[in-house]
């Protein structure tokens, strides 16, 4: 085939193509002729999540202009600092200071994503605040991970050379609250649901936040970082999220004491790749939130390596003759759940046909990854041991068999 007949390739043909290529081959290709750069405008053109990344300025500032008009979500990995991270804040986030629709805009820094301490990074306060009044009637949810906002100081910004967007919300008057926490500018937004780091939730945050209109406040517990008693004071939030990343078997008790606490309305808890089934935190949310939770999420990766996986059962389990899965204690409590999410583990298809009758009347999203059909535990590898009743760990090599046709019919009935 010649080069000519190449470039006149239908686009629905050349969109098949561009799916198969890595968004790098993909903005390679455009460089082919004139009809693929037009296909990709046209498909890859409608992505809603746009992913960016501070160090590299030239492919960030080429992705913002050509897909900002239709994406919805924009999601910045902060992976550097100083001149760099200053030149991507001045070229490439004024893209969005024109209206269109962002609905969620992320900061990931190169702190949150180590299990390291790392120093926490600044962003510049005047664009990063500008692009939050930009997008105030659209934006719905703020999150900023391992990072905080620069003072009007760093900035070498004073009240007199305020751009015109900034003057419309922000008078010239010094903040009462430290800069990090100046919350001034989301009163002034749709914003709703704010995601922040246990670490900036001081005195001065949550006196700021409790200022706003908040319908929702997630923390996020990240790292080897000691878990302290948040001060609340009178304020709480209408509705909390909590999502433990990455986080040392040592830190789960000071979760369940300082975080989990009971006046504290938790609606969503996630448990991210924390190579832990830490049982007494499972049982600890199930009974202390069983009215108002909706959202239950335990991901793990596949296990491998010759240590078996970690497991930390409850005390009372091993005095307990009827010993239950932990997940299907979570359904039977939990008359409000509304999405539950297991991989990692392995779930003994009639403790997951139970879990689909126990809720089937108010979930809506139910994803389980691994699914076992006998209850065998003779000959299982050491990953597999000492786990509780009908939940195995996944192990890297593992592969799942085919389910008998009327188990699946059974749980189907249940699920439509």
């Amino acid at each position: 085939m010649t080069a000519w007949e190449w470039s006149s390739l239908p686009l629905l043909p050349l969109k098949c193509v561009l799916d198969f290529l890595s968004i790098s081959d993909v903005l390679a290709a455009t460089a082919a002729c004139r009809n693929w750069r037009y296909a990709l405008a046209l498909y890859e053109g409608k992505r809603e999540t746009l992913k960016l990344t501070a160090k590299d300025v030239p492919k960030s500032l080429f992705l913002s202009r050509l897909f900002k008009d239709n994406a919805s979500r924009l999601e910045i990995y902060v992976d550097c600092g100083g001149d760099d991270l200053d030149n991507f804040f001045q070229i490439v986030l004024p893209i969005f200071y024109e209206p269109s629709r962002l609905t969620e805009i992320v900061f990931v820094a190169r702190a949150f994503m180590n299990e390291q301490k790392a120093t926490t990074l600044r962003l510049q306060r005047p664009i990063t605040e500008n692009l939050i009044h930009a997008h105030r009637n659209t934006l719905q949810s703020l999150a900023l991970f391992g990072c905080e906002m620069s003072s009007l100081k760093d900035d070498n910004i004073d009240g007199k050379e305020l751009s015109p967007c900034r003057e419309q919300y922000f008078d010239a008057a010094p903040s009462l609250l430290p800069p990090q926490y100046s919350l001034r500018p989301l009163a002034f937004s749709s914003i709703r649901h704010l995601t922040v780091d246990i670490t900036t939730l001081d005195g001065a945050a949550l006196d700021a936040i409790s200022s706003l209109r908040m319908r929702r406040l997630s923390v996020c517990v990240s790292g080897l970082c000691r878990v302290g008693a948040v001060p609340w004071r009178e304020w709480r939030p209408p509705e909390m999220d909590v999502t433990i990343i990455n986080v040392s078997t040592e830190l789960f008790p000071e979760i369940m004491e300082n975080i989990l606490t009971d006046d504290i309305p938790v609606v969503a808890f996630r448990v991210m790749f924390c190579k832990v089934l830490y049982e007494p935190i499972i049982k600890h949310v199930a009974n202390n939130y069983h009215s108002i939770l909706r959202e239950f999420q335990y991901v793990d990766a596949p296990h491998c390596g010759p240590r078996p996986a970690e497991v930390v059962m409850d005390p009372e389990t091993y005095e307990d003759p009827c010993v239950i899965n932990p997940f299907i204690l979570v359904c039977w409590r939990c008359t409000n759940l509304r999405k539950m999410v297991i991989h990692g583990y392995w779930i003994w298809q009639y403790d997951l046909l139970g879990m689909v009758r126990l809720r089937h009347n108010t979930l809506q999203e139910f994803e389980v990854s691994a699914v076992f059909s006998k209850d065998n535990r003779t000959g299982c590898s050491s990953a597999h041991c000492m786990m509780p009743a009908g939940v195995r760990r996944v192990v890297r090599g593992d592969r799942a068999k085919p389910k008998d046709d009327c188990f699946v019919r059974v749980r189907n009935n249940y699920s439509i």
